[in-house]
């Protein structure tokens, strides 16, 4: 199921915080799946404007992982340890889409936040359902740029038949079918919702980008680094590649999002940044 809100302004209130407000806060039909995941998604930013660690160790998965504009990455315990006395003065969630799968919520979008300066950014958040409601699992927010099958270096053995194993053998599936530009590999693995966002802030769905892998060209695609984080239907990759393209070597953080559908997995949002 994918939701897409427009970027119209709407006549509601919103709340003001010392430090700014969400310009692109929406209403959704009350009760909705939607409307949950964004209430907990707007307790999010409020929490880190607050230095609401209490609210942030509700919010935040006990498997949580980001990475954040500058490529730092932290695990629930470092991001309450950073929000203990971080302070920013501002941020506001200028845009987003609500893209819904099973008890999987993806959020992407746009977002400004006022610190030692202006940073505009694109983010990515996973959100999960469990027993207690949405929590966020992952979180990964870069610098908006607008406003040969060579091995993978970092493929490692994991146990037969565990998820993790399953999960890696897709990944790689994945980085061979835009080297070899197999569409119909690429039909395969990328979920009837996929939303990707590359290292330039362009985003493509499924078909989008099938279609840009028929004449795209890649020289050489190597996963360098990754961590693996697997909770119930939902695995969330993140690392470092290596892409040898027209533009030159590019050196990326990715964060890869796979779902298990009727036992297997496929990717669902895959966002990626140059690193440094």
């Amino acid at each position: 199921m994918i939701l897409r809100t427009g970027f119209a302004p709407i006549a509601v209130a919103l709340c003001f915080l010392a430090g700014g407000q969400s310009v692109a806060q929406r209403r959704f039909q009350p009760g909705s799946p939607q409307d949950a995941v964004m209430k907990v998604d707007e307790e999010f930013r409020i929490a880190k404007l607050k230095n609401d660690t209490a609210a942030l160790g509700r919010i935040l998965a006990d498997n949580f992982y980001e990475t954040n504009q500058n490529g730092n990455s932290r695990n629930k315990a470092e991001t309450l340890d950073l929000w203990t006395d971080f302070r920013i003065a501002s941020l506001t969630t200028d845009s987003y889409d609500v893209r819904i799968t099973g008890d999987t919520a993806l959020v992407t979008g746009t977002q400004t936040e006022v610190n030692a300066g202006v940073d505009k950014m694109l983010f990515t958040r996973v959100y999960l359902k469990g027993s207690s409601g949405w929590q966020l699992l992952s979180c990964m927010q870069f610098r908006n740029p607008d406003a040969g099958t060579a091995p993978s270096g970092a493929r490692r053995a994991f146990d037969s038949g565990t998820p993790e194993d399953a999960v890696m053998k897709v990944d790689e599936e994945f980085r061979i079918a835009k080297l070899k530009r197999d569409t119909a590999a690429l039909s395969r693995i990328l979920a009837d919702d996929y939303h990707g966002t590359n290292q330039y802030g362009h985003v493509r769905n499924k078909t989008e980008c099938i279609e840009l892998f028929r004449d795209f060209e890649i020289a050489s695609l190597t996963t360098d680094a990754y961590q693996v984080r697997i909770t119930g239907d939902t695995a969330v990759v993140s690392g470092k590649q290596t892409e040898v393209n027209g533009a030159g070597v590019e050196r990326m953080l990715f964060t890869r999002v796979y779902v298990r559908v009727s036992g297997a997995w496929q990717l669902l949002s895959s966002t990626q940044s140059l690193d440094g």
